[in-house]
């Protein structure tokens, strides 16, 4: 009966420390912007993740690349970050009074699977993409503001599965800008 108390005790114990653990782990990794679970902890050193952030490029990235090329091979001619125009556009098409940018999902808080919020450092974090979601709008409306046809294509939307579709989408959009100003 002793023994039988005792393992009874262990078991109330245990449960009740599995119960605080698992709310833990939630207040640690659910994430209340997009309503579902994100875990991305950092893994790396300090010296590691500065290396790596520096070897992210602004300009020619290779989605920009992989856009480019296609309208490319569509025939279609045009600018690259152009810095006379608000936002700096990946691509300006002025025959077709269009631009295009090509966002990385987390760089411009894409609410899509492939965006999930830093778990280190999270209020530099939150400023830093929010300012950046919050000056693309602002470069968006202003472009729209100057007559241009705003166009935006993700980084998930370049993934091998869709990406046909979706640089046809964009090629098909970009020449219906055309037909539609003229």
């Amino acid at each position: 009966e002793r023994l039988l108390s005792s393992v009874y005790w262990l078991i109330q114990n245990k449960a009740f420390f599995l119960f605080v653990v698992l709310e833990y782990i939630q207040y640690l990794c659910y994430n209340d912007y997009h309503g579902r679970w994100d875990i991305m902890a950092d893994n790396h050193s300090k010296e590691v993740r500065s290396m790596n952030m520096s070897h992210i490029r602004s300009t020619n990235s290779k989605p920009e690349e992989t856009v480019r090329k296609f309208l490319f091979s569509k025939g279609l001619r045009y600018r690259k970050n152009v810095k006379t125009m608000p936002g700096k556009p990946d691509i300006v098409l002025r025959k077709y009074k269009t631009v295009v940018f090509v966002n990385g999902c987390f760089w411009h808080r894409h609410e899509c699977e492939k965006f999930h919020w830093p778990l280190s450092n999270t209020e530099y974090w939150y400023k830093k993409i929010n300012n950046n979601a919050e000056r693309d709008k602002r470069n968006i409306a202003e472009l729209q503001n100057e007559g241009w046809n705003v166009l935006v294509i993700w980084g998930c939307e370049l993934q091998k599965g869709v990406r046909d579709t979706n640089l046809s989408n964009l090629y098909n959009s970009i020449i219906a800008n055309l037909n539609s100003s003229s």
